[in-house]
């Protein structure tokens, strides 16, 4: 056994040894060391006592996955780990820092306040040379959280430290460092040269997650929070019942010189999340699909209620120019069921793909588990728009729903849900050693962020999380595994309280269990390992590449050429998908199908036949509305656009079912003829042609409504889309090509909407057209409105109808005897249409659209009686909705199964009749006569089908202008017209608004636009053509409603010619503003600030831009020469203020750097200037460095006097001591740390007297001397 021990060691340790060979990029950041807390406690005897204890915290250190993606916006609460150091490790094993942000959190001390940055999201290069990433830029953040008493002893009584805490509410700091970051920008590392900046830092602006583009232009991709029009925010839908409306983050992409800045996913309306490019070209990301019906999918809760929004992340795919975006795995398989790979699917975030093609995600419950869960893989579907099998395919496991087929799991001892992590197989009896531990792992741990390594090293990279790894769990298996009782809140919670004191009595309990155990166990640490074979049997599988005991290290990539890994220079070049028939530089694009009547739309289960509390409406594949739909049901489908929202509330301004502005731009009759009138057929003979095309404006975001003959809706499609300018968009039907199973029966190449003589719709040239019927020859009736979209509200179009129709009947004036039938009011409309007065009058709006738990119901029709099957429990029980249903008299998205519209048309319309089912929710007796006209029932049903629109700026227009700008050039490739398309749904193009100008550096040359068009383009003839390719040119225009949208690109781009910008500045602007400082309330603060330029000096000088804690100063003019400038600014309260300053001069060369002013309150009395020194907050080294820190000191009374001595206490393990020099400011000091083999920590005192012996200050910070990272491999039994 012995010798089976060692050999399984000595092989692992070979492999290892060859792994050590592969470069990497990663992120490294410090794992919070234990933290030691204690406060007064309440025993169960009553007596109180002091109780203190060491807890281990790095359970609760979060990094950048789909909660915390930006690590700040709105709130601190959404913060992750700083500072983070981005390092390439090379194929030696040497590491080299290319971002150092502990230098700038050591800096500031670490303190609250003080300047951080955290560098993420590797990248590289098809040829392997460069490394692009992400810095975070903020100030340090520490979370505050609410621990209970029971943790610190384990007989106190349930309770808080209300009296210890901040804002007496029992919240404290705890010690895990967050960035709060006011911005991200993106910086890119040539490996074995410089590193240069691409985007430049601008608070309130995060650019993240650059990639590199196939293709000769070199283009890269990103994501940014950027709107690239007027709107200085641009936020997402809310889903109803909720209130978060998050930044929405988009794909982006540029030149490698960070200009030509286009947004690639016009559609986006929420967020977008680290994106990949596959071999095949596709740029997959992921995306949280929270629109439409989705939020109403799931039939476990209420609208509103029971649904985790976060874990709706799930990978999407389109061209690299953002068209043609789709689902790509697990959009429509079942979130909460099981699939046949072992596992379900939660946020799926963080992609690789291997070198045999498949597909990988990590795959975990948002939030609470550090990023962490499974991974989970596939291969990919065959045909671009295929996810998987045929939801209808017999015996399919439902989860198994459009999943392509063999999926499988990296490790299925690595879970995703919202728990602690799996025990290690066997513990305790066969323990599992790791080198960064004395102790055995209790623990799997989990598993994130995959990423390629070529074929010959292994099966796929990952991060693996050693530990617990949640703030949930719900067992004491491992407590009872080793014989010990657990401790009060240690098991079968959730929080962060019990995150750290389930880790920490644990390891309590191991240390007395022994037998290879001890209490050297991880909360949580991440470390970069290869999985050499898949699956990975057990953690101790894996093969370490590098992780620190005192640090996580995760997000790693492989620095090595692409044809390393799969076989090629780069991935396919997909080039955009245009049209011949839209002219150079249309504003427009092509969207169309093969048939309408050719349809997927069915959901799982059925139309929900109103006997279960299982419904199934907008579940999975399907949104159909009512069952027995025909072909000659459908007669067209309907174009709808969604406005952004501009705030982080826009509950203020709209309310509905979507969470969002939805306009209608325009209803199309598909149903096609010839000349003499007769249907013409699909080329199988059977199905009546019901193709089309339209011309739709680009760049918007939509979707699209199947209707019948009446313009109702039958089905919805559940997501947003664009096209390009001059795209054409064609598909095969309706939410057919899904799968391999169920192809479309026609092509839009054999559909009549392709063949010559089609004319297609034209959409967005000022008017709406809304069917309203057919004639008696089956040719449809259209209500033509004129503007650029019709949002369809209560105030204007069903508030009238209801006074004019029904409140004769329905009244708030009225009672339960006359004139308040049924006890329902439908003229009670206060100016908040979702607020209700009291408890027993709710306004209109809300008894329809809001009254979720069905508060409004009156006396005569108690709960027996209402139909049970749409609530959550049975007859007698909670009267609470079922998703759709959002009242009694609604369901979402559907007028045909809504009973307020029964009640206005006079008769039930979901093709079901009372008598069908048993409990349903019946249309009743005949309904009086209300006069309501064809048109009036109309509105109703436009009203309820589009959201159910609402509020004070439900119609304001928040979509800007789409502007495109094209050129034609001559023989000698120089630049004779520009040309501009424009077009705007909402207010219109305001026509005197274009303005087209030649940039001189930031200047903007004179208008060379006259009048921009409604919805078309505009040629500019150039005096003097542009030869230039550098010359930069710029265009904006505005519609009615002021919003602005602008663009601006290189002549070169233009002209194809990629990036023409010339190469990096060898001797670029350089700025350096100095340390942090303090000074007291009342005081001036000013320095000055040094620079360099050795391009500019003596030429024409250059510009400033201070930010003063969120104040901005722009525009300060540095001459020409110079080389030093003054800031000075008057702080009149005590606080801290994180100042950067940038410098650029006349052709966009630029530099910032950030500093943090601490301002203290004035005190009084004593010595008006005492000595005082700052020795800085917590500080991290790498054992056999010397680690060197600037103390400051002030002391007034002995400037230019006799100076001063200090000592130094290195943890009781050495003192050093010196001199300072009369007149300092500051010193330095410094200490070699040796080669420890482990991360250690110790506690330095700094102290400074004054020569005279009258002064004396002492300060201290904590020294965490990094292991460097070594070879290594894990053992155990379970290896043998």
């Amino acid at each position: 056994m012995l010798a089976r021990l060692f050999i399984a060691f000595f092989m692992l340790l070979v492999v290892s040894e060859a792994f050590s060979a592969l470069p990497i990029a990663f992120s490294r950041c410090p794992a919070t060391p234990e933290w030691t807390d204690g406060r007064n406690v309440t025993l169960s005897d009553d007596s109180v006592v002091y109780a203190e204890k060491t807890f281990k915290v790095d359970v609760l250190d979060r990094f950048n996955e789909v909660n915390f993606p930006l690590s700040r916006y709105w709130s601190d609460a959404t913060t992750f780990i700083t500072p983070c150091d981005l390092i390439y490790r090379d194929a030696a094993g040497v590491e080299e820092v290319i971002e150092d942000c502990s230098s700038t959190f050591n800096a500031g001390g670490g303190v609250s306040g003080t300047s951080t940055c955290s560098a993420m999201d590797p990248h590289v290069s098809y040829d392997g040379t460069t490394i692009y990433y992400t810095v975070y830029r903020g100030t340090v953040f520490y979370r505050k959280e609410k621990f209970n008493d029971q943790i610190y002893h384990p007989d106190a009584k349930d309770g808080i430290d209300v009296e210890g805490s901040e804002y007496g509410y029992g919240f404290k700091p705890i010690p895990n460092a967050t960035i709060s970051s006011d911005g991200a920008h993106i910086k890119k590392h040539v490996v074995g040269g410089a590193t240069s900046t691409i985007t430049a830092y601008a608070p309130g602006i995060w650019d993240i997650s650059p990639f590199p583009l196939p293709g000769p232009d070199g283009r890269i991709g990103f994501v940014s929070t950027r709107s690239g029009t007027s709107l200085q925010y641009v936020t997402t839908n809310v889903i109803q019942h909720t209130t978060a409306s998050e930044p929405v983050m988009s794909i982006w992409t540029m030149d490698a010189s960070g200009k030509n800045l286009l947004p690639a996913s016009s559609h986006a309306r929420t967020q977008e999340q680290h994106p990949i490019v596959l071999k095949d070209g596709r740029v997959v990301y992921s995306s949280w699909q929270i629109g439409m019906g989705i939020p109403f999918s799931k039939t476990q809760g209420t609208p509103g209620g029971s649904f985790t929004i976060l874990n709706s992340f799930k990978p999407w795919h389109q061209f690299p120019d953002g068209s043609r975006n789709f689902p790509l795995i697990g959009q429509h398989s079942p979130q909460a069921a099981v699939n046949s790979s072992g596992e379900d699917f939660n946020a799926l975030h963080f992609f690789a793909q291997r070198p045999n093609e498949d597909f990988c995600t990590a795959n975990y419950y948002r939030g609470g588990n550090n990023g962490s869960g499974a991974i989970s893989c596939c291969p990919l579907p065959g045909n671009f728009g295929e996810e998987g099998q045929d939801p209808h395919k017999a015996g399919l496991i439902e989860a198994d729903q459009y999943l392509p087929e063999n999926c499988y799991n990296v490790a299925d001892w690595a879970i995703n849900t919202d728990d602690i992590s799996t025990l290690m197989t066997g513990f305790p009896n066969t323990p599992v050693a790791h080198p960064n531990y004395t102790s055995a792992l209790p623990h799997s741990g989990k598993l994130s962020w995959p990423f390629a390594i070529p074929s010959g090293d292994g099966a796929l990279g990952v991060t693996w999380a050693k530990g617990t790894c949640s703030v949930v769990g719900n067992g004491d298996e491992s407590f009872v595994a080793i014989g010990a009782t657990p401790p009060q809140r240690s098991v079968d919670a959730n929080g962060y309280d019990f995150a750290i004191n389930h880790v920490t009595s644990l390891a309590e309990a191991l240390q007395t269990y022994g037998n290879g155990y001890t209490s050297d166990i991880p909360g949580c640490n991440l470390g970069i390992y290869i999985a050499s074979t898949i699956p990975v049997t057990n953690p101790d599988d894996l093969v370490m590449l590098v992780d620190t005991k005192g640090n996580h290290e995760f997000g790693a990539r492989a620095v090595v050429p692409y044809t390393d890994i799969y076989g090629v220079s780069e991935p396919a070049v997909l080039d955009p998908i245009k049209s011949a028939d839209l002219p150079k530089g249309s504003p427009f694009g092509y969207v169309g199908a093969a048939s309408v009547t050719d349809r997927e739309i069915l959901p799982f289960g059925g139309v929900p036949d109103l006997t279960t509390v299982n419904i199934h409406a907008f579940n999975l594949q399907g949104t159909q509305t009512v069952e027995g739909i025909t072909d000659d049901d459908i007669c067209g489908v309907r174009f709808a656009q969604m406005h952004h929202n501009d705030t982080s509330n826009p509950l203020a301004q709209v309310h509905g079912t979507t969470g969002e502005r939805v306009a209608i731009i325009g209803d199309l009759y598909t149903r096609n003829k010839d000349g003499n009138g007769d249907p013409i057929m699909e080329t199988d003979g059977i199905h009546v042609d019901t193709s089309f095309l339209a011309e739709i404006p680009a760049n918007i975001p939509y979707t699209m409504f199947l209707l019948d003959c009446e313009g109702r809706n039958l089905a919805v499609d559940q997501t947003w889309q664009h096209v390009k300018p001059g795209e054409k968009k064609v598909c095969g039907g309706c939410h057919v090509g899904h799968s391999p199973d169920h192809p479309p029966r026609n092509t839009f190449a054999a559909s009549h909407a392709a063949t010559p003589g089609y004319t297609p719709f034209q959409l967005g040239r000022g008017t709406v057209p809304l069917l309203t019927g057919i004639d008696g020859n089956g040719d449809p009736i259209y209500n033509n409105i004129s503007g650029y979209g019709v949002v369809v509200n209560y105030d204007e179009h069903i508030k009238p109808i209801l006074l004019s129709r029904c409140a004769s009947c329905h009244s708030i004036s009225g009672n339960s005897t006359s004139g308040r039938e049924k006890g329902l009011v439908l003229d009670h409309n206060p100016v908040d249409p979702t607020d209700y007065l009291d408890e027993d009058i709710k306004s209109t709006y809300w008894r329809l659209v809001y009254d979720r738990f069905q508060e409004g119901l009156d006396d005569e029709d108690p709960p027996g009686t209402h139909p049970w099957q749409i609530y959550k429990h049975s007859y007698g029980g909670s009267t609470d909705l079922n998703r759709p249903y959002v009242s009694k008299y609604i369901v979402a998205f559907n007028s045909r199964r809504s009973l307020l519209y029964w009640k206005a048309k006079g008769e039930r319309t979901d093709n079901n009749t009372d008598g069908e089912y048993l409990g349903d929710l019946d249309y009743g007796a005949a309904h009086p006569a209300t006069g309501i006209t064809d048109e009036e029932l109309r509105w109703i049903a436009r009203w309820i089908d589009t959201g159910a629109q609402a509020g004070p700026g439900a119609t304001d227009d928040k979509m800007p202008p789409t502007i495109h700008m094209d050129i034609t050039k001559n023989v000698s490739d120089e630049i004779t017209h520009i040309i501009i398309g424009t077009v705007d749904l909402g207010s219109g193009i305001d026509p005197n608004s274009l303005n087209v100008c030649l940039m001189s550096g930031a200047s903007c040359g004179a208008n060379l636009a006259g009048s921009a068009s409604m919805n078309g383009i505009v040629s500019i003839t150039l005096g003097t053509p542009i030869s230039d390719p550098n010359q930069v040119i710029r265009a904006s225009v505005d519609d009615v409603a002021g919003n602005t949208r602008t663009v601006e690109f290189t002549a070169g781009y233009l002209m194809g010619l990629g990036d023409t910008s010339p190469p990096p500045d060898p001797d670029p602007v350089s700025i350096s503003v100095g340390g942090n400082e303090t000074i007291t309330e009342g005081d001036t603060f000013s320095r000055t600030i040094t620079f360099t330029d050795g391009e500019d000096a003596g030429s024409d000088g250059w510009t400033v831009d201070i930010d003063w804690c969120g104040t901005p100063e722009n525009g300060v003019s540095v001459a020409a020469g110079q080389s030093s400038f003054g800031i000075s600014r008057l702080f009149s309260t005590a606080g801290s203020c994180a100042v950067t300053v940038t410098i650029t001069d006349d052709v966009g060369d630029t530099d910032n750097d950030t500093f943090t002013i601490t301002i203290d309150a004035a005190g009084g009395g004593g010595d008006p200037d005492p000595l005082s020194i700052n020795a800085g907050g917590r500080a991290f080294v790498y054992e056999g460095n010397t680690f060197q820190r600037v103390v400051t000191l002030t002391d007034g009374e002995d400037t230019n006097s006799d100076g001063w001595t200090y000592s130094v206490d290195w943890g009781g393990v050495e003192t050093t001591n010196g001199t300072i020099p009369a007149g300092s400011s500051s010193f330095t000091i410094s200490r070699f740390m040796a080669d420890g083999n482990k991360t250690s920590r110790m506690d330095v005192a700094v102290t400074v007297v004054d020569v005279a012996g009258v002064d004396e200050s002492t300060d201290t910070f904590t020294l965490i001397t990094r292991d460097v990272p070594r070879k290594g491999t894990i053992t155990g039994a379970a290896t043998a």
